[in-house]
């Protein structure tokens, strides 16, 4: 079985991804805005671990400059890997329509569906 993927390798991947964004919007290829924009895989880890009382401060910190070049609030979609056990999945936040989307490759549709009927 193979070795799965680091969180190493994964900011390596979020982190081409944003660059290639970065350039698409300095070109002016895709407007002003930027349309997506990947966290690190670390960032999902170091939450879980803050106050409630520390938190607010540290998310602000995470999106104003120089840590990023753009307004978030402008940006269509946040993604942010996160692993669980195993393997990886991705929760995209779709700003624009208040929505929290959750990509797990493992979970069929029909195991999504079993899961949510059995939470009752």
């Amino acid at each position: 079985m193979a070795e799965p993927m680091g969180h190493e390798v994964m900011s390596a991947i979020m982190n081409l991804f944003n660059e290639q964004d970065a350039d698409r919007q300095r070109s002016g290829r895709f407007g002003s805005d930027r349309t997506r924009f990947f966290l690190v895989p670390y960032f999902a880890r170091h939450c879980v671990h803050l106050s409630p009382a520390t938190a607010p401060h540290i998310f602000r910190a995470c999106f104003t400059r120089p840590y990023i070049a753009f307004n978030p609030a402008r940006c269509n979609m946040i993604l942010c890997p996160v692993q669980q056990a195993e393997r990886w999945q991705c929760y995209a936040f779709m700003m624009k329509e208040a929505r929290l989307v959750i990509i797990d490759p493992v979970m069929s549709v029909d195991r999504f569906k079993d899961a949510l009927n059995n939470e009752d």
